[in-house]
């Protein structure tokens, strides 16, 4: 929400066609629940994104901030194939670590 009474679908994404209403004219709950950008936002999971849905890792990242990936994409559903490779890899990085520090303690 900006300080006209503007309330923006995310506080990173303040662009005239992210705005679902004005509390000045509507109440904030009736923003929420009958904002189609809402509505949409709430319908939005990493099984119906396009990319996410066929990522295996999908469930730990979540589809990643969809402010930064329509700002790289220009589409809100979209997907910044460079933040999947470093999610993944970090991802990734932190299994073998745990898995290898499991595995010392087991041999101690």
């Amino acid at each position: 929400m900006d300080s006209k009474g503007n309330v923006y679908l995310c506080k990173l994404m303040h662009e005239p066609n992210m705005l679902a209403g004005n509390i000045k004219v509507q109440e904030l709950s009736k923003i929420y629940h009958q904002s189609p950008l809402f509505i949409e936002a709430r319908k939005r999971t990493v099984y119906n994104l396009p990319e996410c849905k066929k990522c295996t890792f999908k469930e730990f990242c979540g589809g990643g901030c969809r402010a930064i990936q329509a700002s790289e994409t220009g589409d809100i559903n979209g997907t910044n194939y460079l933040e999947c490779i470093y999610i993944r890899k970090s991802f990734r990085k932190q299994m073998w670590n745990y898995f290898k520090k499991s595995k010392k303690e087991v041999l101690i």
